[in-house]
């Protein structure tokens, strides 16, 4: 009898959370709903229950119509937070359908009754855009502990060939690396790290690496990689981040951009808010920002057109423009 008492307390308590304010449930419903778990119980026993729980912390009211029953307040998660967790992971291409539908699942059990018509209502999911990848999450648990644990891993690396074929890529190379962080950028997320050949770092997109495994060698530390020396000190990881521009890995440089003033949103949200900015012209603005020379930052301009202008330095100037005619050149004739 006491270990059937404490499974229908843990029920009764999942069954309350799913209350609120204007969705109350009496001891008949409970009793209902308790049944359909194969749990037998009786209304004297629901009052012991919720009292048990009101002891141990959890808002339980009582309705001021005693036949409406009882509700919960002070949920862990308010219903617009939830909505938020169930948007981010609905958007998530780097998750396949189905890891994406569990999640999100999980995230509904979290709500109230109110919280799940909420999301269900108003949710979104192009399961067009995800990613095929069903052993994305495994990878990623590995890697993040390998990180933590400062172990290097070994893996071998896709690309595409002839239509959506995904091959080995460098007849399969096996890539020996210092893992150090997963970044999302670009709505998927890369791996930054330090492969045993060089001194220097590489980005790896986690979706495109097979046949991971942890190598049983300590990380060489970030202070020998040439790009990383300085995190912790006097630049953070979001520094690098944002210098490296659709994770385009070049030399930085101090760059002058001159933009529209309809792009300071844009611009702020991909170098930082606290970047220096002055006015320039009423509808102009001039922006100083760092940046890794790399075609990733000239994806970044093309995709702003006449309305974000690099004034200096010159050679990046005229590497953009060197760019933009050798675009030009698909569009000839």
């Amino acid at each position: 009898m006491a270990e059937n008492s404490k499974l229908r307390i843990l029920h009764v308590l999942n069954i309350m959370k799913k209350t609120d304010e204007s969705h109350p449930i009496n001891s008949t419903q409970i009793v209902a709903k308790l049944k359909l778990n194969g749990i037998k119980s009786e209304r004297k026993s629901i009052g012991r229950d919720l009292e048990c729980l009101q002891d141990a912390g959890y808002e339980i009211v009582k309705c001021d119509n005693h036949n409406m029953g009882w509700y919960m307040t002070g949920q862990e998660f308010e219903d617009y937070e939830l909505k938020l967790l169930a948007d981010a992971v609905a958007s998530a291409r780097f998750l396949s359908v189905d890891d994406s539908r569990s999640l999100i699942k999980k995230v509904r059990e979290l709500a109230t009754r109110e919280g799940e018509r909420l999301i269900n209502a108003t949710l979104i999911m192009d399961e067009n855009v995800k990613s095929p990848d069903k052993k994305f999450k495994i990878k990623f648990d590995i890697i993040m502990r390998a990180i933590a644990e400062r172990k290097q891993l070994r893996f071998q690396y896709l690309e595409y060939a002839e239509g959506k074929n995904k091959v080995l890529k460098r007849n399969g190379h096996v890539y020996q690396v210092s893992p150090y962080f997963m970044a999302l950028a670009n709505e998927e997320y890369f791996l930054i790290a330090n492969p045993v050949t060089h001194n220097h770092v590489t980005h790896f997109r986690i979706e495109m690496i097979t046949g991971l495994d942890v190598f049983d060698e300590p990380a060489r530390p970030m202070s020998e990689v040439e790009e990383l020396k300085n995190i912790g000190h006097d630049k953070s990881i979001n520094d690098y981040l944002r210098e490296s521009v659709n994770m385009w890995e070049g030399e930085v440089r101090d760059v002058t951009l001159r933009a529209s003033n309809g792009c300071k949103h844009d611009v702020m949200l991909r170098f930082g808010r606290d970047i220096f900015i002055r006015d320039d012209g009423g509808e102009y603005f001039i922006a100083h920002v760092r940046v890794a020379d790399a075609i990733g930052f000239y994806f970044w301009l093309a995709a702003h057109g006449p309305y974000v202008e690099v004034q200096s330095p010159k050679n990046i100037r005229d590497g953009f423009k060197d760019f933009l005619l050798e675009t030009l050149e698909n569009y000839e004739g």
